[in-house]
């Protein structure tokens, strides 16, 4: 009787951080609240029946319980339908394509030069070091023959078309 007495006072203590995990993991991954309330109260029980205190405090590791508990139900749900399915957005995500056209339109006002700067820079995306894109796309220019007004003059002309 005493043993749960003593359970039954750290589920009130624990109850906040309870809800709060659970209203954070169904922001992330979606699903009901209660549903997630329901698998939590069972995680609690696993903490309390395992608690360590070598581990860390009892705190942690009721969220870390909740949190893994919630994560495996979603887990197992995602292999049993083969892909993890997202959630429909409360908003209306813009198409990915949209913004390649806005891209493809604007290079297509451009001189022959900005394009083919803007498909070697697109392309240098692909290097290794980020911040050394500019300077081996100058030194590729300058390699193939392209003169430093050249090259001033094609990024120029970019800045200027995505300003």
């Amino acid at each position: 009787m005493i043993r749960m007495d003593c359970e039954e006072h750290a589920y009130v203590d624990a109850l906040p951080l309870i809800r709060a995990t659970c209203a954070r993991f169904q922001r992330r991954y979606g699903g009901n609240l209660d549903d997630h309330l329901s698998r939590a109260d069972e995680a609690f029980v696993r903490a309390w029946r395992g608690h360590d205190p070598d581990k860390g405090p009892f705190d942690k590791q009721v969220r870390y319980y909740v949190w893994m508990g919630l994560f495996g139900q979603v887990r197992d749900a995602a292999r049993r339908n083969g892909t993890l399915r997202r959630t429909e957005m409360p908003f209306d995500v813009p198409d990915v394509y949209s913004g390649q056209e806005r891209l493809d339109r604007r290079l297509r006002e451009a001189s022959e030069d900005a394009r083919l700067a803007a498909g070697l820079v697109l392309l240098g995306r692909k290097i290794n070091n980020p911040a050394r894109i500019k300077e081996t796309l100058v030194e590729f220019l300058l390699d193939a023959g392209w003169g430093a007004g050249r090259i001033l003059g094609a990024f120029k002309e970019l800045g200027d078309l995505f300003r």
